[in-house]
């Protein structure tokens, strides 16, 4: 689970936005901000490509989905556009868990959120080896 505050997108998710809008020739991703937070393929059409909804953010499936995202994002509704292959490079990386958008009265930023698994190290630093029989 994330420990970032933002609006978090699943990376399965967006991987599946990123192939349906490619598939369809759309080369602009809204991140949208009305009844919750979600991002789409611009000029998709319902049924068109998925609405991949923010972590807490879903109306049918999230009851204080409008406090959430509004604590996330404020109460303004909104509609800021991302190129595709800026959406598509930063989940270019394969440990990729999460897109997560940070918005600000000035700014949105966005970042990768990845799993690293721990290394097998000892506290002085070097690699442990397994036990041999």
């Amino acid at each position: 689970m994330s420990t970032t505050s933002g609006c978090v997108f699943a990376a399965a998710d967006v991987r599946r936005l990123i192939l349906a809008a490619s598939a369809r020739k759309v080369s602009t991703i809204l991140l949208v901000h009305d009844q919750g937070i979600y991002l789409m393929g611009q000029g998709m059409a319902s049924g068109q490509g998925p609405i991949i909804y923010a972590r807490g953010c879903h109306p049918r499936r999230n009851p204080d989905f409008w406090e959430h995202s509004r604590t996330l994002v404020g109460g303004d509704d909104f509609v800021e556009r991302f190129s595709l292959e800026d959406i598509r490079s930063a989940m270019d990386t394969p440990s990729a868990t999460a897109l997560i958008f940070t918005v600000t009265s000035s700014q949105i930023t966005l970042m990768v959120e990845s799993f690293v698994p721990p290394s097998r190290t000892s506290s002085s630093g070097a690699s442990e080896c397994p036990p041999t029989a």
